[in-house]
């Protein structure tokens, strides 16, 4: 079950996160959709993200309470 939390975290960073900033957030600054259709930015976006998805997985499971 470890591993489908490990992958559920790395897909929710690069995936959720990524797409929540390249839409709304760029909207509130005034940026276009999708860093424009930079691809460069975009993949650096999803890799970054799920490497964060990763890190958390990893840093929280040893903080985890159950039995």
């Amino acid at each position: 079950q470890d591993q489908y939390t490990t992958a559920w975290n790395q897909l929710f960073g690069a995936a959720v996160i990524t797409g929540s900033v390249f839409t709304w957030i760029a909207t509130l600054k005034g940026l276009p959709h999708f860093a424009g259709g930079n691809q460069q930015i975009i993949l650096r976006a999803v890799l970054l993200n799920g490497v964060l998805g990763w890190g958390t997985a990893v840093w929280l499971r040893p903080m985890s309470l159950r039995g």
